[in-house]
């Protein structure tokens, strides 16, 4: 009787100190295989500078290139404004031209739920800048052309709609027209607005 609880204790402490060690191995590995596991380094990292510059704006500048063909010459077109200036600095005329597709009656422009509209830059001389070729549900587009102090010149574009109204500047440079944009405002729906449309 002793020597079969004497067996048995043996063979519980037995697998107490298999158990512990294979318990020791099995975490010395996992803690090998954790390390071997690559981590950012967030504590090497120096912290970002607190006025940290905008990002270039170089880096998302669109140009309105030139085109031999208007964007007008398809299709049926009415001229809502026109303003003449020299817009490409070469001392000649150039045309800004803002083109609805609303037709014209004796009352004046007979608007739907919404028109396609064309801003162009005719540079007289068989080249054309299209600054915008799209559609206006519940809107128009205006423009107004600026002189800065040094006489250059840019065209900013207004463009209102049932949800807001947007703002884009157009100024010459070598690669055509630089666009800038400047303003988005929108909301669901506009609920009053002192704009005018066109007559």
């Amino acid at each position: 009787m002793k020597r079969t609880i004497l067996t048995i204790v043996l063979c519980a402490l037995a697998a107490a100190v298999f158990g512990a060690g294979g318990y020791y191995i099995g975490k010395q590995s996992n803690d090998d295989i954790t390390a071997a596991i690559p981590r950012e380094e967030t504590s090497m990292k120096p912290a970002p500078p607190e006025n940290e510059p905008a990002a270039d704006p170089a880096d998302s500048i669109t140009y309105v290139t030139r085109s031999d063909v208007s964007a007008a010459a398809e299709g049926a077109w009415t001229k809502a404004g026109e303003y003449e200036t020299d817009l490409t600095g070469d001392s000649q005329p150039d045309t800004l031209t803002i083109y609805t597709s609303a037709e014209m009656s004796d009352d004046g422009f007979m608007w739907d739920d919404g028109q396609s509209w064309i801003a162009e830059i005719a540079d007289g001389q068989g080249g054309y800048y299209t600054l915008m070729n799209s559609y206006v549900s519940n809107g128009c587009v205006y423009a107004e052309v600026m002189e800065n102090e040094k006489h250059g010149k840019s065209v900013a574009l207004i463009v209102t709609n049932g949800s807001g109204l947007s703002l884009k500047r157009y100024e010459y440079s070598s690669s055509g027209f630089m666009e800038s944009r400047l303003a988005d405002d929108t909301a669901k729906n506009v609920l009053y607005s002192s704009v005018p449309f066109y007559k």
